[in-house]
């Protein structure tokens, strides 16, 4: 909002046209072009913005505008903006002058007594103290004081078991009524020489009947059982601090009133406005929402995309692998026919060993040797290029199954029949489960993610291998060993569950990463809960777009 006149009342003008420029500045101020409530409730003079003094009081903006604008020695312009300013402070917003702001609320004043002096310290909230209580009468304590309006009542936490009486903390209101109802109770003890003088005069003598009176300073710094009490649930104040804190509230209480009423007059004076300013508002918002519906439109096309660009070139791979293992069992048969023809040949040579008898059985024996070798060098030929062959196979099979891995990891979201797991992960539910059965709630999670951190440290670590041989079916086999110390600790500390799950993730490092000893990523069929197959991988891809596109 504006704080001075636009240009075109920048010139002065006469005295006779003084009040057709009052009543101009307060149709101005009336319908809001001028700020004049600050934030903290207070007022400003819009007219006078380069003025050090903006925070008036009601009655101190009114003199000011008043006087201004029946000085002679002001210009006529400046004359006519205040007239305008005390019209309209007098007319449109005489109801929100605050009140003074060092007075309590008029509907509850401050009590006055000889007995509150402004600088004794009571405890606040107020709070009496009770004193030679007979133990059988805890129960009905409130009951016994209740004209004096008692919010609460808290025993101490120790009573004298041998003379059979202890002491009690009475609570009362915050506000000035609990004051009065404090102070009457500690009267009421007064009266009877029932109060702290009598107290502390007889005290370690024989005392008879209930002594109270209401706290102050040195019974909240004492060494007697009810002073914690004191210091855990109240603090120290004078009658006055109470006073001025009542009065700050009250005040930012006026100031939000005024603030809101402030609101609603500009909001009056401007319905047209308003209605503008929402009718624009709506228009971006629903500008907004259009482009966010059009972005998730583009993300849904390009992840259906993705997965479509993710299917073809798993297909090609699956044709080019076919292809190549078509021709590997092709070469493989060539290889078995001539492994048969050597064993052909060995078995003639062996007949021609034993028939000494005929003339050219050298050379014929020459002939199948030499035969014999070149079907050797032709069988370590194609011997080695399976070999490569069948490398190649599976390093091509291997980058597929990580690109898969990829892909799958961006694409999959939520529970799927494929997914990828990260084996030699540890799961951090049995330590969480263990952990809230051992340390109090609000420590269980901390606790189980930093023994979650150790565990996952230790099985990392190359030096510990809890492993050990054994021969299982004529075959000898590693597994996990029960009695290695750290297992048996951590058996024992948190429980078979925790252990399980350790063991776990060390037999997933020993099997998919025993070098390294971190967590690898692998395909996983997550219904039957073991490593999925490229076909199973592929099949589930095709099926997932086939499905999406019917969507469409």
């Amino acid at each position: 909002m504006a704080d001075d006149h636009s240009s075109d009342e920048d010139s002065d003008f006469s005295d006779s046209e003084l009040d057709y420029y009052a009543e101009k500045a307060y149709i101005s101020l009336k319908n809001a072009d001028h700020r004049i409530l600050n934030p903290d409730g207070s007022l400003r003079c819009p007219f006078c913005a380069g003025k050090k003094k903006q925070d008036y009081r009601y009655k101190d903006l009114v003199q000011h505008a008043t006087g201004i604008g029946a000085s002679t020695s002001r210009k006529a312009k400046e004359k006519a903006n205040h007239l305008g300013l005390a019209r309209f402070l007098q007319k449109d917003l005489a109801f929100q002058a605050p009140p003074p702001p060092t007075l309590p609320p008029a509907a509850d004043p401050a009590p006055s007594t000889s007995d509150s002096g402004g600088n004794e310290l009571f405890v606040w909230p107020w709070v009496g103290i009770l004193v030679n209580l007979p133990l059988e009468n805890w129960v009905s304590i409130r009951e016994l004081f209740a004209e004096f309006n008692p919010v609460n009542v808290i025993p101490s936490p120790e009573k004298d078991r041998n003379s059979g009486y202890g002491e009690a903390v009475i609570w009362f209101n915050k506000d000035w009524k609990g004051f009065k109802d404090a102070m009457s109770f500690e009267n009421h003890f007064k009266v009877k020489r029932l109060g702290k003088k009598e107290w502390d005069e007889k005290k370690g003598d024989c005392l008879s009947g209930i002594h109270g009176w209401i706290a102050r300073d040195d019974d909240y710094n004492s060494d007697r059982l009810f002073a914690k009490v004191l210091r855990k649930h109240g603090e120290l104040k004078t009658v006055s601090e109470v006073t001025e804190q009542a009065a700050r509230e009250n005040g930012m209480m006026v100031a939000a009133l005024a603030k809101k009423m402030a609101r609603c007059v500009m909001f009056k004076g401007k319905p047209a406005r308003m209605l503008k300013d929402f009718d624009g508002e709506r228009e971006v918002e629903n500008a907004l929402e259009n482009s966010n519906l059009e972005l998730a439109a583009i993300e849904k096309q390009k992840a259906d995309e993705d997965v479509k660009n993710l299917m073809e070139e798993q297909k090609r791979e699956k044709e080019v692998a076919l292809a190549r293992l078509l021709t590997l069992e092709s070469e493989l048969d060539q290889k078995q026919k001539l492994e048969l023809e050597i064993a052909q040949l060995k078995g003639k040579l062996k007949v021609m060993k034993h028939l000494q008898g005929e003339e050219d059985i050298e050379k014929k024996i020459e002939e199948i040797q030499k035969k014999l070798n070149e079907d050797k060098e032709d069988l370590e030929q194609l011997h080695n290029t399976l070999f490569m062959k069948e490398r190649e196979a599976n390093q091509e099979l291997n980058e597929a199954r990580a690109e898969l891995i990829m892909g799958l990891t961006k694409l999959l979201k939520g529970n799927s029949l494929i997914g990828v797991k990260r084996m030699g992960d540890l799961d951090v539910k049995p330590f969480q489960s263990a952990c809230k059965k051992r340390f109090p709630a609000e420590d269980a999670d901390i606790k189980a993610s930093e023994l979650c951190s150790t565990c996952d440290e230790a099985i990392r670590n190359p030096s510990w291998h809890p492993f050990k041989i054994v021969e299982c079916g004529g075959e000898n086999k590693e597994v996990i060993d029960d009695e290695d110390p750290k297992l048996k600790s951590l058996c024992k500390d948190l429980g078979d569950d925790v252990c399980n799950a350790v063991k776990k993730a060390l037999l997933e490092i020993n099997e998919y990463n025993p070098s390294g000893r971190y967590p690898v990523s692998e395909l996983w069929n997550c219904k039957e809960d073991r490593k999925a197959t490229m076909k199973e991988v592929v099949h589930y891809i095709v099926k997932q777009y086939k499905a999406r596109k019917g969507r469409r």
